[in-house]
């Protein structure tokens, strides 16, 4: 009786094993692709079309750009890198507000070197009164639990 019982088990196990892959077989397969009408590939073909163009027209443009920032280079000028950005401000010479930092590009060619240097900078800060600071705020009072 129990060999009966092993092939019945067998047998159920069997006809799971085929409705899965069934399914499985099935459920991996995707839907055919649909085939374009008419009106969509003209679309699709019409929208391409508008795309190139405008890539061409913005290709022109930097050709355009890059020709006249080359021309002008050969002529001598500078073209800054944004045209619509101001200029920025430049420092008095050898004048900056107490306590501010010398970041340009030749800061080294304005300092005596080492101490003299230092004694220099020493007297500057001490002729002109620091820059005001913010205090900061106090933080707010929490009462203990």
């Amino acid at each position: 009786m129990s060999r009966w019982f092993t092939f019945a088990i067998l047998g159920v196990l069997v006809v799971v094993l085929g409705a899965m892959s069934w399914v499985v077989e099935r459920a991996g397969k995707p839907d055919p692709p649909k085939t374009p009408t008419a009106q969509e590939s003209e679309a699709r073909q019409k929208a391409m079309n508008e795309r190139m163009k405008q890539e061409q027209a913005s290709r022109a443009k930097m050709m355009q750009s890059i020709k006249s920032s080359a021309e002008a280079r050969k002529k001598g000028g500078k073209l800054p890198i944004n045209r619509t950005a101001p200029e920025p401000p430049k420092p008095a010479k050898g004048k900056l507000p107490a306590g501010a930092l010398d970041v340009t590009g030749d800061w080294f060619k304005n300092r005596k070197p080492g101490d003299a240097g230092l004694e220099e900078l020493e007297k500057q800060n001490a002729e002109e009164p620091p820059a005001p600071q913010q205090q900061p705020k106090p933080a707010p009072a929490v009462r203990p639990k």
